[in-house]
C-alpha cells in the first residue's frame, strides 16, 4: 500500500471517528418540570427544570422575569414581588398551559422549628423556614399498632397483644424549592422510626399518638399525632 493511500484512509477514519464521538456527545433536552418557588424579601423566585427547552414560557402575575440564573439542568428565574400574600405562575409549554396559585408559608401557614421534634395533624400543612420546605400530612389508611408491640410470641403472647408486625399507613406531601416534591404513603413500624432525605434535609418520624390502649381502638383522624423532626445535615 502506498504512502499516500494509507494516509487518506488514516484521515477518513479519524473523521469517522470525530463525527462518531460528535454524536455521542448530543443528549436530549432536559425533561421540563416545575420544581417549585420561594417568596424572598424583594422577589419570588421560581425554579424550572428544562427551561431552556423550545416553547417554555413562565411568567409570575404575567410579568416576565427580571432575571435567570442557570445551575445545572435547574433554572431560577426571578420576579419582582407584586405582594406578599400570594402570587399566579403561568406555565406554558409546547404540550400544556396551566396556572399555578402560590402562597408566601411564611403568611399561609404556621411555622416549626428546625432540629426539634414537632407535631402535626392529618389533614395540617406546616412551614419549615430553615429548610425552606412545606409539610403536609394528607391521612392515616392504616393503623395496626399493639398495646405491647414488644409482645410477638406465637405461643406466649399475652392476651390482647398480637404477633405481626404493628405499623401506620401515612400519607406524606413534602415540597422544598428546586426539589420534585416527596408525595409518598409509607408504612411507620410502631417499634421504629421511619426517615427520609429531601431537599439537603433529613425527615424524622419518631412517633405516632395517641397510644393504643386496647386491641383494635378505632381512633377517629382527628386525635391523630404526627412527632416529626426535620433536621440540618451532618456536615463532617
Amino acid at each position: 500500500m502506498s504512502i499516500s493511500k494509507f494516509v487518506t484512509i488514516l484521515i477518513s477514519l479519524v473523521t469517522i471517528t470525530i463525527i462518531s464521538c460528535g454524536n455521542e456527545s448530543k443528549t436530549p433536552d432536559t425533561e421540563f418540570a416545575y420544581l417549585g418557588f420561594l417568596f424572598e424579601e424583594e422577589n419570588v423566585k421560581v425554579f424550572i427544570q428544562g427551561y431552556t427547552n423550545p416553547g417554555i414560557s413562565i411568567k409570575v402575575n404575567s410579568q416576565k422575569p427580571n432575571r435567570i440564573d442557570p445551575n445545572g439542568k435547574i433554572s431560577e428565574l426571578i420576579f419582582e414581588k407584586v405582594g406578599n400574600e400570594s402570587a399566579t405562575v403561568n406555565i406554558t409549554t409546547s404540550e400544556v398551559q396551566r396556572s399555578i396559585l402560590i402562597r408566601n408559608p411564611l403568611i399561609a401557614y404556621d411555622q416549626r422549628p428546625i432540629d426539634a421534634p414537632f407535631e402535626m395533624k392529618v389533614n395540617e400543612t406546616i412551614y419549615v423556614p430553615d429548610a425552606a420546605s412545606t409539610v403536609s400530612i394528607l391521612s392515616i389508611s392504616e393503623d395496626s399498632r399493639c398495646p405491647n408491640p414488644f409482645d410477638n410470641s406465637d405461643s406466649s403472647s399475652d392476651p390482647g397483644s398480637c404477633i405481626h408486625k404493628p405499623k401506620t399507613l401515612v400519607h406524606m406531601k413534602v415540597f422544598t424549592p428546586g426539589f420534585k416534591s416527596f408525595d409518598q404513603r409509607f408504612y411507620k413500624e410502631q417499634i421504629s422510626d421511619y426517615k427520609f432525605s429531601h431537599g439537603g434535609f433529613h425527615f424524622n418520624i419518631s412517633k405516632i399518638k395517641p397510644e393504643i390502649i386496647t386491641l383494635n381502638r378505632v381512633i377517629p383522624v382527628e386525635d391523630y399525632l404526627i412527632v416529626i423532626e426535620v433536621q440540618k445535615p451532618i456536615i463532617n
